[in-house]
């Protein structure tokens, strides 16, 4: 006779909770490094303006006529995001536990292998690997449609091309993250090198040198780098002699004062922008968000642990913004 096993699944407001502690947990919805939409449930649009305020001499009677002299215009640019279902699924196998501090909280009998503090310490330990896997999502996912997109663009340079193509995709993969969006976008383009502790500044200085001056004038520019740069940059500083270009306090690293964000890009790769141009939107709230530990089936003890939520992401005002890559 088959062992039933119930799922202990949350849904609602319950999975919205956990499901926030993993948004919570990603650098780059946690830190605000890009404008984060949640509780959208069908669409919203990235919005951004451009256009800077200019001071002229008075004129009491202005007309018509005289507004052709003032170049000054309020620009609007938006982007639709539509967050798309998607998935994650872990697999486990709940006899090898049976020896560990986890058998513990087992049922008596050979067909019991419930158990609660492995759920407790399996959700503990998934958390931020699941926001890793998240930001990576925000940052690098591609779908199969727009990796053919990118083969077959006459813009893309052969580098974007090279790391499309070098993306492991599937028709499961349905949301297209930063980075594709970029290269989809014609974002000004740079080349990557392979780079280390001692050619950092160089390659870094590069983005600044293709940003535009109002850009650079802004403190919501960032230059977004790989977690490992964090590391360069400390073997960088060694040296006396470079601690005024990249600089550090507390956990905030900087380059010629503009922030540094450490998020899931790939090795070799660099973004620079308008931080809140660059976006993502998901559901929090929504009956399809949920989280879930059940057996895979009712005849075998294997086990899963699985977490449903939508994404979708965005970029506005290509032209002011750098790819690396």
């Amino acid at each position: 006779m088959a062992f039933t096993y119930t799922p202990f699944k949350h849904t609602g407001k319950h999975a919205s909770e956990i499901f926030s502690e993993v948004v919570e947990e990603a650098a780059t919805t946690a830190q605000n490094l890009i404008t984060f939409y949640d509780n959208v449930k069908d669409e919203i649009n990235l919005t951004t303006f451009s256009g800077e305020p200019e001071f002229d001499a008075y004129q009491e009677k202005i007309r018509e006529a005289d507004l052709d002299n003032y170049a000054t215009e309020l620009e609007a640019s938006d982007y639709t995001m539509v967050p798309k279902k998607m998935q994650s699924i872990i697999l486990f196998e709940m006899d090898k536990l049976r020896g560990t501090r986890f058998g513990e909280s087992m049922k008596a009998g050979a067909n019991n292998i419930q158990s609660t503090t492995f759920e407790s310490a399996a959700r503990t330990h998934l958390t931020p690997r699941y926001a890793l896997a998240f930001e990576k999502k925000i940052w690098c996912s591609i779908t199969p449609a727009t990796k053919t997109l990118i083969a077959n663009s006459n813009t893309a340079t052969v580098s974007q091309k090279a790391w499309a193509a070098a993306q492991t995709t599937s028709a499961k993969n349905v949301v297209d993250g930063l980075i594709a969006k970029a290269i989809l976008a014609g974002i000004k383009p740079l080349s990557a090198t392979t780079i280390t502790s001692t050619n950092l500044k160089d390659q870094y200085e590069k983005l600044f040198v293709e940003l535009p001056s109002a850009v650079l004038g802004k403190k919501e520019c960032l230059v977004y780098a790989p977690h490992s740069h964090k590391l360069m940059i400390d073997i960088f500083n060694t040296n006396q002699t470079y601690r005024d270009i990249f600089k550090v306090s507390g956990d905030v690293y900087t380059f010629h004062g503009k922030r540094i964000a450490f998020v899931s890009l790939p090795e070799n790769s660099l973004v620079s922008g308008l931080g809140p141009e660059f976006g993502a939107a998901t559901d929090l709230l929504s009956d399809s968000v949920s989280f879930e530990i059940g057996k895979v089936n009712n005849v075998g003890d294997q086990m899963f642990s699985k977490l449903t939520c939508s994404l979708d992401t965005g970029i506005v005002v290509p032209s002011q913004k750098v790819l690396y890559i």
